[in-house]
């Protein structure tokens, strides 16, 4: 592939960042207009927010390229104006195609216009707690992306969690070989990867030398390739928004970048992500993060009475609620939705919608 050569400088650094989902794990606060991308868990910025933030001061790091859905066009350009973020250039897409063909149409754009850029793929609804650490992996992994590996980001497993999935290593001579890739597992099985110590959670966190990947999509993903060869010629773009054609895009397959790529190619390495890292997949995972917790274990967001009530997450929006007697339970009152679950299986509440 031909790219644009004003950029001859160093190798640099070019976030893509993928704000495209629907986040079906914290239902009813999370809904398909409003995902959790855009909400404020942890503190006063979003999830989309703290991941562009924690790339701020970095000299060697370019703004972003940000993939987004166009139904949150509205919502996106608010946020991004309120940090006063940078960016590159946002892509919006017409119908939701999984991360394989967002992250190849955001990549052949890279491509075109820098010197070949290292690509670091980041999801928006990520929780770090360690910036330094993070930073610190980042440069890790830059130093094996430059010498043309695929490489991914692992986070040693706390517990034997089936939300993740994971990913089988080998460790010979201090660089992490990634074997295989795991889907969510069954209980038994987590247990089992928790006990080994060379299996870790994927945080699908990416990087990569722009040519290498798109040289390896176009060998497994031929189809995928030039479908979006196709739309990225066609997109119309204004003010550094890119609007892709959906009848082309429409074209595309529905499939993730572990299934299309990752798991085809021979020469992925792992890097250790160590910064406390969490997706925020379940509100079980979200309590575990809040530092507003009462002497009973309880975190209560809202208009809330609470009378004997133990290891609770309590959150309104609108009406009081009074909560007497009870144990470990997550309640979520929303405009439209009430949720009441048992700490330990409000994953579940994804299969309702």
């Amino acid at each position: 592939m031909e790219c644009n050569k004003t950029f001859k400088q160093k190798k640099i650094l070019l976030p893509i960042i993928l704000s495209g989902g629907n986040g079906k794990r914290l239902l009813p606060l999370s809904t398909a207009a409003h995902p959790k991308q855009f909400l404020r868990l942890t503190n006063n910025f979003s999830l989309l927010q703290n991941t562009i933030k924690r790339l701020e001061k970095n000299k060697n790091i370019l703004p972003p390229l940000i993939v987004s859905n166009l139904e949150h066009k509205k919502i996106l350009l608010q946020q991004l104006k309120e940090i006063d973020a940078q960016f590159t250039n946002i892509f919006f897409e017409p119908l939701s195609r999984n991360t394989a063909p967002a992250i190849t149409l955001a990549t052949i754009a890279a491509y075109k216009n820098y010197a070949d850029p290292i690509i670091l793929i980041l999801p928006s609804d990520h929780h770090i707690e360690n910036k330094v650490k993070f930073q610190q992996a980042l440069t890790n992994a830059t130093k094996l992306a430059n010498k043309n590996f695929i490489v991914t980001f692992g986070v040693l497993p706390k517990d034997a969690n089936t939300n993740y999935g994971y990913i089988k290593t080998e460790n010979l001579d201090n660089k992490y070989i990634v074997k295989s890739f795991k889907e969510k597992p069954s209980s038994a099985l987590a247990k089992k990867y928790l006990r080994a110590k060379n299996y870790f959670w994927n945080s699908g966190m990416l990087m990569f030398k722009a040519s290498i990947f798109l040289n390896k999509i176009k060998l497994h993903q031929p189809k995928l390739f030039d479908i979006c060869n196709k739309i990225n010629i066609q997109q119309s773009i204004k003010n550094k928004l890119s609007f892709y054609n959906q009848k082309i895009f429409a074209q595309l397959p529905n499939i993730s970048i572990d299934y299309a790529f990752m798991e085809k190619i021979k020469n992925a390495l792992m890097v250790p992500l160590n910064c406390g890292w969490s997706d925020i997949g379940s509100w079980q995972t979200l309590t575990s993060l809040q530092n507003n917790v009462d002497k009973n274990g309880n975190i209560t967001i809202g208009n809330i009475i609470c009378e004997q009530v133990k290891n609770s997450y309590i959150y309104t929006q609108n009406k009081k609620i009074v909560a007497i007697d009870i144990n470990n339970l997550i309640i979520i009152e929303t405009d439209n939705t009430i949720l009441i679950s048992n700490k330990n299986n409000c994953a579940k509440i994804k299969t309702f919608y």
